[in-house]
C-alpha cells in the first residue's frame, strides 16, 4: 500500500509540474473539462470499457512475485493507475486535472488514488489464497455497472467539472 501511495503521489505530482510551462495550464484545462464531460456521459450511460483504458492489461505476474522488489513494482503500478486496466475514465481525468491544477493537487490526488487502488491487493494479501476468487475480475466489472457506482461516477465527474469551470 505504501508503494502505491508513494508512486501515485510522485507520478501525479510530476504531471502537475507540467502546469508551470506557459500556456499549458489553459490548454490542459480545456482538455480536462472535455474529458470530464466524457466521463460524466460514460458513467450516466453505464459503459464498462474505459476509452484508452488499457483493457485487460495487468501487472507482469513474474515481476510482481519477486519478493520485496516485486512488491515495489506492483505497488508502483497500482499507484499510477494509468498503465493498467482502469475502472473509470476518472483515472485519466485525474491525470488531466493534475496537469491543469499543478503539483500540489497532483500529489494529493496521487496519494489518495494510490492508497485506494492498493486496498483490494492489501485485503487479498491479508486474506491469503483462500480469500481470493478467480471470479473477482468479473465481479469488479459487474460492480462498475451498478447504479450506485454509476451515480457516484456521475456525481464526481459533475463536481470536478464544476470546480474546473467555475472556481
Amino acid at each position: 500500500m505504501a508503494g502505491g501511495a508513494i508512486s501515485g503521489a510522485l507520478f501525479y505530482g510530476a504531471l502537475g509540474l507540467v502546469a508551470d510551462i506557459p500556456y499549458v495550464r489553459t490548454i490542459v484545462t480545456v482538455i480536462a473539462a472535455a474529458w470530464l464531460v466524457v466521463s460524466l456521459g460514460w458513467h450516466a450511460v453505464g459503459h464498462t470499457s474505459v476509452p484508452f483504458g488499457r483493457h485487460a492489461v495487468q501487472a507482469n505476474r513474474g515481476l510482481a512475485r519477486r519478493g520485496a522488489l516485486g512488491l515495489v513494482y506492483f505497488g508502483a503500478l497500482l499507484g499510477m493507475g494509468v498503465f493498467t486496466e482502469m475502472a473509470s475514465p476518472l483515472v485519466i481525468g485525474g491525470a488531466w486535472l493534475s496537469i491543469a491544477w499543478g503539483m500540489h493537487w497532483g500529489m494529493s490526488y496521487g496519494l489518495g488514488f494510490g492508497v485506494a487502488r492498493s486496498m483490494p491487493a492489501f485485503r487479498g494479501a491479508i486474506a491469503g489464497p483462500e480469500g481470493l476468487s478467480i471470479h473477482l475480475p468479473e465481479k469488479m466489472i459487474r460492480r462498475r455497472n451498478q447504479f450506485s457506482a454509476r451515480a457516484m461516477g456521475v456525481s464526481v465527474s459533475a463536481v470536478l467539472l464544476g470546480l474546473l469551470l467555475f472556481v
